[in-house]
């Protein structure tokens, strides 16, 4: 009978099944048995090169692991283009380069739609601005923090 466990990916939940060691041994003799393995993940924001005169700065640097990467342990990197509106929300405009090179606009529209940006001085008025933001998304078996120092590390390399 298969183990299970499980885990949450900031709402998402995720069972990795490998096969055991015994399980390996016996497995021309006998039924494979299935061992649930627990995964982390870590979704990491940041601005990428923002201009010197910003008006607006990220307010919350995690975000959504989305569910149906997580399932399939999809990890990387994506640049968008964005516009951040005069009340601070954003309007994903699609991605300028990613790893994996394909399938990652549909998962992440939501996630940086919900973005949420304050303003670099609250004195100066509201106003409109061309962005562009990097999510690093990172996978651990070890423990979520695992998964985040793994994101940071990301962060520092390019995203190809």
């Amino acid at each position: 009978m298969p183990m299970k466990s499980t885990t949450t990916l900031k709402r998402h939940p995720l069972t990795v099944r490998r096969l055991g060691g015994l399980a390996m041994a016996l497995f021309l003799v006998a039924p494979v048995y299935l061992l649930a393995q627990t995964v982390f993940g870590s979704a990491l924001l940041t601005e990428y090169e923002p201009p010197a005169d910003a008006y607006w700065t990220i307010e919350e640097h995690t975000t959504d692991y989305p569910g149906e990467l997580a399932q399939e342990q999809v990890t990387g990197c994506l640049v968008a283009n964005v516009e951040v509106s005069r009340s601070g929300k954003t309007k994903f405009r699609g991605i300028e380069k990613s790893f994996p090179a394909t399938g990652l606009e549909r998962p992440f529209k939501r996630s940086i739609n919900r973005i949420r940006w304050v303003p670099v001085d609250d004195a100066l008025p509201g106003k409109e601005e061309q962005r562009q933001i990097r999510i690093d998304f990172c996978m651990s078996y070890e423990s979520t923090m695992s998964a985040r120092r793994q994101c940071v590390q990301s962060a520092l390399q390019p995203c190809e």
